[in-house]
């Protein structure tokens, strides 16, 4: 079989994007009998004439086929999806909360470890949440899964303060 060189042209354009829309002609010769049982090959002088059964081919004239190009264009994606979150850390050190604001998805959970010799506490603003007394190396975990902001202090060193935005 013998294809057109005008189709492999139409179709790297759909894989730029482009789209095209032609007539294209090929050429078609199909083969003499073959008998897939044996492999054999043999011509037969009547194209209507039945060879050696149900899985043998006859040969026909060559003939031209022309058949419409219609192509539409391919789009992909090249946005890599966005990585959920699903932790996030703290540090507690110098007497600070690091970072001093974050923003993560509902549903994240947040660790804070205090890395400071001193004790310190993780307390909300608004007393949703409370650590109570956190010594040195010690960590408190919150899950945040209602939207909002999250304002949040030391107890123990009101001047340590600190955001969660929570979308």
């Amino acid at each position: 079989m013998k294809k057109s060189l005008f189709a492999f042209v139409c179709a790297s354009t759909l894989v730029l994007g482009a789209g095209c829309s032609s007539t294209t002609t090929s050429t078609t010769t199909t083969p003499a009998a073959t008998n897939e049982s044996s492999g054999s090959s043999a011509s037969t002088a009547n194209p209507t004439a039945s060879s050696a059964g149900p899985t043998s081919e006859l040969s026909s004239p060559t003939t031209t086929t022309t058949t419409p190009v219609t192509a539409v264009p391919i789009t992909k994606s090249t946005t890599p999806p966005t990585p959920v979150i699903s932790a996030q850390a703290i540090t507690i050190s110098g007497f600070a909360f690091s970072p001093v604001s974050i923003t993560v998805k509902a549903g994240t959970k947040v660790t804070w470890t205090n890395s400071d010799s001193m004790a310190h506490t993780i307390v909300a603003d608004d007393g949703s949440f409370s650590s109570g007394s956190l010594a040195k190396g010690a960590t408190y975990s919150q899950t945040f899964s209602t939207k909002g902001t999250y304002k949040y202090h030391c107890g123990i060193h009101p001047t340590m303060t600190a955001t969660i935005i929570v979308e």
